[in-house]
């Protein structure tokens, strides 16, 4: 079953730049003022709650894709983190809001205790997490042709770590569209992506935040970054939204 989906990609991408261990971003227009990745992530905030361009004049292109679910549901299964079965029938839930009502005759009151009866069920965070790690992996195989693509966890529990690495000059290149550089660099040799989604809002500048520290971990002179977002701004249907980050010297 297809389904329409709105995807609105940064024109440009971020500039992260690494000073004395700590990370910051690069306003292009004022010659060597950076600010944190707070501040960068609550701007972004803003801007993708009010479609608008951030404060540094980036704009979104906007651009329409075609999704067929059983191919969402099959990069779900080989590319996802998490084993979620029938992720073609949980997008239409999670994608229109719809919450199934649990089998509730009555609602009686239950005094001096601090509970109440369950009436809809809930939207799982692990779901839409692999939703939106199916979708990215089914828009870079099926729309830009990427075929060098790998979900990465952790070596160690405490260390950050991003979703996705693609690899090679040429698959990162047909994803220049997402990254917002159509041309990039041809040292680059990497590029980590980084998945948020959201079951039924906004993914806010917390997780915006922690998205990019995720990437900033990873990132050398051989590599590029992606925070690709799934969410709801508009709190009806999914959207998805995209960063692309540099290093800058």
């Amino acid at each position: 079953m297809p389904i329409g989906i709105n995807v609105f990609a940064l024109t440009n991408p971020l500039r992260l730049r690494k000073i004395s261990g700590s990370l910051k971003i690069v306003v292009p227009w004022l010659r060597g003022f950076s600010v944190s990745l707070l501040d960068a992530a609550k701007d972004l905030e803003k801007a993708i709650r009010n479609g608008t361009s951030h404060r540094w004049g980036h704009l979104w292109r906007r651009f329409s894709l075609r999704v067929l679910l059983r191919g969402v549901e099959a990069c779900g299964f080989n590319f996802a983190e998490k084993l979620v079965l029938s992720l073609d029938y949980a997008y239409i839930f999670y994608n229109y809001n719809i919450k199934p009502r649990l089998l509730v005759h009555s609602t009686p009151s239950i005094p001096r205790r601090k509970v109440q009866v369950q009436v809809y069920k809930r939207f799982s965070g692990d779901v839409s997490g692999c939703i939106g790690e199916a979708l990215f992996a089914y828009i870079a195989i099926n729309r830009y042709g990427v075929r060098n693509i790998f979900h990465l966890r952790p070596a160690k529990s405490r260390y950050l770590a991003p979703d996705f690495l693609v690899v090679g000059y040429n698959d990162i290149r047909k994803l220049g569209e997402l990254i917002g550089l159509p041309a990039p660099p041809k040292s680059v040799e990497y590029l980590f992506v980084e998945c948020k989604a959201c079951a039924s809002d906004l993914v806010d500048y917390s997780r915006i935040k922690r998205g990019l520290c995720q990437l900033a971990a990873m990132m050398d002179n051989d590599s590029l970054g992606l925070l690709f977002m799934l969410h709801k701004p508009d709190g009806i249907t999914y959207r998805v939204h995209t960063i692309g980050l540099t290093l800058s010297p």
